[in-house]
């Protein structure tokens, strides 16, 4: 982050460091705006969980496709996977 000049001789420091996290902050949020603040549904979900399995897509290829985080989709897989192992195992065949 470039230094500001006009803060570098103000007689308050509480306000240039105010504005410098102020600066930080915006920048953030411009940075992810695109990410959106919920999470999938559970359709979208499963289905993330088998285009990886199926396509054998990488966590970062599959975060760009729904537009989450990379650690979103690596829980969900592994939740997803869980489930799956533990829920149609009980099932009798």
């Amino acid at each position: 982050m470039p230094i500001n000049p006009n803060f570098l001789f103000d007689s308050d420091p509480e306000s240039a460091a105010e504005s410098e996290s102020s600066d930080f902050s915006s920048e953030f949020e411009e940075e992810f705006a695109d990410i959106p603040k919920k999470s999938l549904n559970v359709e979208d979900e499963f289905l993330l969980v088998l285009m990886k399995l199926r396509l054998g897509l990488t966590n970062v290829d599959l975060s760009i496709r729904f537009k989450v985080c990379e650690a979103t989709v690596s829980k969900l897989f592994t939740t997803w996977i869980n489930y799956l192992y533990l829920r149609p195992g009980t099932l009798k065949i």
